[in-house]
């Protein structure tokens, strides 16, 4: 769950508040957190980034946090980075099995709301069996909230599909409440119906003329969460899984989300080859002090489909973008992947890598020192 560098940072931080909480909590749960536990988190996560991946991503982090600190009286003002979700409500449906979709999320989302209301009330009424689990539970549920206002660069989708490991649980909680509750004014209604025939000495009763009003509205094929109950649920989650996997979209021919690459490899996410994973080993195990290494990227930092590649392997800082209109480079690999090889980004579009300014005044004349199926290498002295 917290692979995800912006979530292992915020987990840091959660740890850290639920440890101050916990003080103020009489004979609160510590069996999982401790002191050591969340010191040893906290060192191991920070020196990763600092030390391993040189401090970029330690800096970034900070920056970011300043950000969200520094920012907090704008944070209900809905940004336009396309990834919030304001911005997937206002998408245009591409027909009616998007509208399906966004109505089983809905649904979801509303049983976890009721289930966090529970959850809430539990803390207040010192009923929970764990006090961190569900401190962190209500962390993690605040943080998917923001996200609908603002995503900060990480998107709800993604935050959703990591939120959803601590908060599912939350909506099984919050049906059952819906169902207890409906079942019980339900079980009211049929109680006030007998006794009003009771009253107009009807003996044809719906139940036993007998029943009192509390033995009515506690009588078990009166009120209880039932099979069927039980079996409905079952049967939304497994609607919710063939939908959210992509499935039913495969099958129908829509358009399928974009996080589908099981189905769909193309699908806007970067999806690597055995191909390309080769080149990059290849050139990992043959890179040397005198040769720098490029990637097309045409943006301020590495973020290019080859260039996250190359970065997993090499510091994003050291490679040299290149870009369409580039015309020198000395003493450098150039890597391309199963994509640059015949085209590359150019603004909004792409272009053909031969009919590139680069291409034509220095990479047609560099030498080729790799060619697999979908990478090349090249080597411009």
């Amino acid at each position: 769950m917290v692979s995800h560098y912006g979530i292992s940072y915020f987990f840091v931080f959660s740890l850290i508040f639920i440890s101050m909480m916990s003080r103020f909590k009489v004979n609160a749960d510590t069996s999982f957190l401790t002191p050591t536990y969340t010191l040893l988190f906290s060192v191991l996560t920070f020196s990763w980034y600092i030390y391993v991946s040189a401090g970029d991503v330690f800096e970034v982090i900070t920056q970011v946090g300043y950000h969200f600190l520094s920012g907090i009286k704008d944070i209900f003002q809905a940004n336009n980075d396309g990834r919030s979700a304001s911005a997937y409500l206002s998408y245009l449906s591409n027909g009616i099995l998007w509208v399906i979709y966004m109505l089983i999320h809905l649904i979801l989302q509303f049983f976890i709301f009721i289930g966090v209301l529970n959850l809430l009330l539990s803390i207040m009424h010192n009923k929970t069996k764990s006090f961190e689990i569900a401190l962190l539970t209500i962390i993690f549920y605040a943080f998917l909230f923001v996200q609908f206002f603002k995503t900060y660069g990480m998107g709800l989708d993604r935050i959703l599909q990591i939120t959803l490991i601590l908060l599912s649980p939350l909506s099984i909680w919050g049906y059952s409440f819906c169902v207890k509750n409906l079942n019980s004014v339900y079980a009211r209604i049929i109680s006030k119906r007998i006794y009003r025939n009771k009253e107009n000495g009807n003996l044809n009763l719906i139940f036993e003329s007998t029943l009192t009003r509390n033995e009515a509205i506690n009588k078990n094929h009166i009120t209880n969460l039932s099979k069927k109950a039980r079996l409905c649920f079952s049967i939304f989650l497994m609607i919710f899984f063939v939908f959210n996997s992509g499935f039913i979209f495969w099958v129908t021919g829509y358009p399928l989300p974009g996080y589908c690459i099981n189905i769909n490899p193309n699908s806007g996410w970067p999806v690597y080859s055995e191909s390309e994973i080769c080149g990059v080993d290849w050139l990992k195990s043959h890179e040397n002090e005198h040769n720098k290494i490029a990637v097309f990227n045409q943006w301020d930092i590495i973020k290019s489909r080859d260039g996250r590649l190359v970065a997993e392997n090499f510091y994003s800082k050291d490679l040299i973008p290149i870009k369409t209109n580039t015309t020198t480079l000395y003493n450098s690999y150039l890597f391309l992947g199963k994509y640059s090889v015949d085209k590359v980004e150019d603004g909004e579009e792409d272009v053909d890598l031969q009919d590139t300014l680069f291409y034509n005044s220095t990479l047609k004349n560099s030498n080729k020192i790799y060619n697999s199926e979908k990478s090349h290498l090249y080597l411009a002295e």
